[in-house]
């Protein structure tokens, strides 16, 4: 063996084990058979969709693991990245406030935060600033927390408004009462972060998802009242539209839009009703 090919040779090795190390894990296939509109449709991998399975966590553990290890040369690299990516971010930033039933509502972020504070003023954007969610304090629990959606009532006294902690869009509707700070007793899993107020603030509307995340059920809560007691308002039964809530300028009606990409079908409800039906556009 001459100086080159003994000089290569421990390289080879070291880039073979090299390549051996980064093979990423192999992922099991266990055959799944399912019966829809008629058709037959085979899943290999539907067991991964139980996200409690140990099988499926130690999984996804292994894939971590590989990621990892694959992209650890380039560790440097990605903080370069970051650090230029985080310096072009404004630090400190607020939104242009929008004006409703009195008040201006605004998002703000303070410098070195990573989420924000939902704030409003009563009257001007000069008066004193009301917080309404300090969600760097409620984020400070929790690795993830995303406020998804949320509305105050026309009265301007209760918030309803959707966290989600694990980044699924699966939310958990809570309420408070701006005035005492206090929430109330009941909340609401599985939103989509879609409400609506009824005009009189007696009742408010929602939206649950299906096991496939997607928003599918409107829904009538009574504040104070149990969740169990809760009247189903529309059921959208097709797997391919969504459905999303909208409300009058005036807030007396509440529109439904169900759809996919290619169609839609509107409703409305009176919501100066006391348990209005859908009524078809």
């Amino acid at each position: 063996m001459n100086v080159k090919h003994a000089l290569l040779a421990p390289l080879l090795f070291f880039t073979f084990q090299f390549l051996s190390a980064q093979e990423p894990p192999v992922t099991k296939k266990e055959t799944k058979v399912f019966m829809e509109h008629g058709h037959q449709r085979t899943d290999d991998y539907s067991w991964l969709n139980q996200a409690t399975d140990s099988n499926v966590i130690n999984h996804l553990k292994e894939e971590n693991t590989y990621v990892n290890s694959y992209l650890r040369r380039t560790e440097g690299l990605q903080k370069t990245i970051l650090d230029e990516l985080v310096n072009r971010i404004e630090q400190k930033y607020v939104s242009l406030p929008t004006k409703q039933n009195g008040y201006w509502y605004y998002v703000r972020y303070d410098e070195g935060q990573q989420y924000p504070y939902y704030a409003r003023k009563k009257g001007s954007t000069n008066a004193t600033e009301e917080i309404m969610l300090d969600v760097p304090s409620l984020s400070k629990a929790h690795q993830i927390y995303l406020v998804r959606g949320w509305k105050v009532s026309k009265d301007n006294e209760y918030l309803a408004y959707g966290i989600d902690t694990s980044g699924d869009r699966r939310s958990t509707l809570y309420i408070k009462n701006l005035k005492s700070g206090t929430l109330a007793p009941e909340y609401l899993s599985n939103t989509s972060g879609n409400y609506i107020w009824s005009g009189n603030g007696k009742a408010l509307y929602y939206v649950l998802n299906d096991p496939t995340v997607r928003s599918y059920k409107v829904m009538r809560h009574e504040p104070g009242s149990l969740p169990s007691t809760d009247k189903e308002v529309y059921t959208e039964k097709d797997s391919t539209f969504a459905v999303h809530l909208y409300q009058s300028r005036n807030n007396r009606y509440i529109f439904i839009s169900t759809g996919n990409g290619h169609t839609s079908e509107a409703f409305y409800l009176d919501g100066s009703r006391s348990e209005p039906k859908p009524v078809l556009i």
